[in-house]
């Protein structure tokens, strides 16, 4: 929305001589195709505006179009394994309060109040529900355990949560698609 508005430059990137390379080169849906576009997207994107946030909303929205544009999953396995696309970042800017100020068309100047960490978990399930939501420390350190080599036991060692607490993350990632 906000790149739109100087000649539609957003959608230019599908004219750009590397998108077509991509797409001949990678299959739609994949989860290479969905990175390689997105990482043009945002290159093509990043000077577009000046504002401090502008490079974490363009990483904002490459992330969701990775949940958008991935049609693979993981396969299961014997342990927790992430969802493919799935992404579990930290942003310095508080993201969901600046998109419903771009949303609701309040105004940006004084953005700098949205200027603090929160971090974000974006995910799609198998049925292609697409999830971004504010995650906790426990919930990011026991996603950035899981790694399909390891079991829930040997995740709850490695971040020194009792097994319960892990399970029930696991589970609650589980349900939304970012673990497999």
């Amino acid at each position: 929305m906000l790149a739109n508005g100087n000649g539609h430059r957003a959608i230019e990137v599908v004219d750009a001589e590397e998108f077509n390379r991509v797409v001949s080169r990678e299959a739609m849906g994949s989860l290479a195709a969905a990175q390689r576009i997105g990482t043009l997207a945002v290159e093509h994107l990043t000077g577009l505006r000046g504002e401090a946030w502008w490079s974490a909303l363009l990483d904002y929205e490459h992330a969701h179009f990775l949940q958008t544009a991935t049609s693979e999953s993981a396969h299961r396995r014997q342990h927790p394994r992430r969802g493919l696309s799935t992404v579990c970042r930290q942003f310095d800017w508080h993201l969901p309060e600046l998109l419903q100020r771009i949303k609701t068309n309040q105004p940006m100047d004084d953005a700098s109040n949205l200027h603090r960490p929160v971090t974000l978990l974006f995910s799609r399930t198998h049925a292609g529900k697409i999830f971004v939501m504010e995650v906790d420390a426990a919930t990011a350190a026991v996603f950035s355990a899981v790694d399909g080599a390891r079991s829930v036991a040997e995740i709850s060692e490695l971040t020194k949560m009792p097994l319960l607490v892990v399970e029930e993350i696991v589970q609650s990632l589980r349900e939304v698609g970012a673990v497999a």
